[in-house]
């Protein structure tokens, strides 16, 4: 499968489920994730580098207000976060209106990407947020965000 593939059927499944959703229903009964890009080593398969697209469990308000890991507001629309112990976890969340979904959708299930590199090295956290924003560029072009969310090439001066 070709990565035109793969986003056309993260779309489709997007457009599916988060067109269906209601105000009432619970995001962590929507199916959680799409795979986009995984390298695992074959000599230690828990080296990987793995990028997952999705819809988050909680509304674009509660990341915002994280107290337990690193949140950094990139504007009105993107926030990038990482685990708590700021290591090979890295996390975005992009306020994205789905064509025909309700307007409450983009704040209450936000479209949400995952990095997760435990194979390169890399201690730089710029470097990984810098591929999951060019990810969510991808991703708000393929999705035809309606709200039309702006994502920057680089994460903010405040990640170090």
């Amino acid at each position: 499968m070709g990565a035109d593939d793969g986003l056309n059927e993260a779309r489709s499944a997007y457009y599916r489920h988060l067109r269906e959703w209601k105000p009432t229903q619970d995001p962590g009964k929507l199916p959680r994730s799409a795979e986009l890009c995984s390298v695992k080593r074959e000599s230690d398969p828990s080296q990987l580098l793995y990028l997952s697209y999705g819809w988050s469990y909680a509304p674009f308000e509660h990341y915002r207000q994280q107290k337990d890991r690193p949140v950094f507001v990139v504007n009105d629309d993107v926030l990038l976060t990482s685990g708590p112990d700021r290591q090979a976890s890295y996390h975005l969340y992009v306020r994205c209106q789905i064509p025909g979904a309700l307007p409450q959708q983009k704040d209450e299930v936000p479209v949400s990407g995952s990095l997760t590199d435990t194979l390169t090295g890399e201690t730089d956290p710029r470097v990984p947020y810098t591929h999951l924003l060019h990810s969510a560029r991808v991703m708000v072009e393929a999705l035809g965000c309606t709200n039309k969310p702006v994502v920057p090439a680089q994460p903010p001066a405040s990640v170090r």
